[in-house]
């Protein structure tokens, strides 16, 4: 997926944060309970500088790790497998570009002999700490229907 709009209070420096959710089907086999979900998707939120990628969200913003952050290596490998993962992050006055790009790495467990389709959800959520964006969003909603879905919107098709 490229070419997620950014609002444009949100592009240039700014205040606010980032949240996105994914939710993907993953393939299960009871003959190891222990590692019961078997395929996992690691999503990078980011953008091309010059060639070079720069990640806004990666794993390392999975509020689960934030609020276990006791042992983040032990964590870290427990929440991997997770097929519901959130992560958040607050931007802090850098720039932003005027559309992000949404990086999908797939991985197995060793014993998982399948190559299937891992069906997934991504929910991207931007949050200004002065302005309400509903509106801005609406407003360009036609030009990115490709890749926006608002949810008041969503309801209707569900």
């Amino acid at each position: 997926m490229t070419g997620i709009p950014v609002p444009e209070s949100m592009c240039g420096k700014n205040a606010g944060s980032i949240e996105m959710t994914l939710v993907y089907k993953t393939k299960t086999d009871l003959n190891f309970p222990h590692y019961y979900c078997c395929t996992n998707l690691e999503l990078s939120l980011g953008y091309y500088k010059r060639g070079a990628w720069k990640a806004i969200l990666t794993s390392k913003d999975l509020l689960a790790l934030q609020k276990n952050a006791e042992d983040k290596e032990t964590n870290r490998e427990m929440f991997k497998w997770n097929p519901v993962k959130l992560y958040e992050t607050r931007l802090k006055g850098g720039a932003l570009p005027e559309e992000l790009v949404l990086r999908i790495t797939p991985s197995k467990r060793d014993f998982c002999a399948d190559n299937t389709e891992i069906r997934y959800s991504v929910v991207l959520s931007f949050t200004h700490e002065r302005e309400n964006l509903f509106e801005e969003i609406i407003m360009h909603y036609d030009d990115y229907e490709r890749v926006l879905e608002p949810a008041s919107r969503m309801w209707k098709t569900c």
